[in-house]
């Protein structure tokens, strides 16, 4: 089961990536929001998570929120992340990706480069050969 942390603007780019692969079992927690989004039921907040089995995760909190999303990634460290990547991204064999990270359509991973974990690429990135990039950008 896929748990996309936050349902606002960054929530619903991750649905869409999720679709891009075909993705079936995808479920929200938002502590902001109710209902549904883009046809998808927001099932509780933040902290209902543990009533969820079989769960990969996701922080789906965007730019306004990088501190949050870095102190939340902490809290929930042994969890399982997963990456969201959009199907028509191209990652070079020798590319490095962390967990939790979000590439949004078109983003390019260029050979050897690395990427840490809980980063943000929107659509068009280009990481270039041998760059090495941190955590929660």
């Amino acid at each position: 089961m896929k748990v996309i942390l936050g349902a606002g603007g960054l929530g619903r780019t991750v649905l869409g990536i999720l679709e891009s692969n075909k993705e079936k079992e995808i479920v929200l927690l938002d502590d902001n929001l109710e209902g549904e989004v883009n046809g998808y039921k927001i099932i509780g907040k933040i902290k209902d998570l543990k009533n969820i089995k079989n769960r990969e995760i996701l922080i789906a909190f965007g730019s306004t929120y990088m501190l949050v999303r870095e102190k939340l990634s902490k809290e929930l460290s042994k969890e399982r992340f997963f990456n969201a990547i959009h199907s028509n991204c191209y990652i070079d064999r020798t590319a490095k990706l962390g967990k939790g990270n979000i590439l949004s359509s078109n983003c390019v991973l260029n050979p050897n480069s690395e990427i840490g974990n809980h980063n943000v690429f929107c659509v068009h990135c280009t990481i270039d050969h041998d760059c090495k990039l941190g955590n929660n950008i």
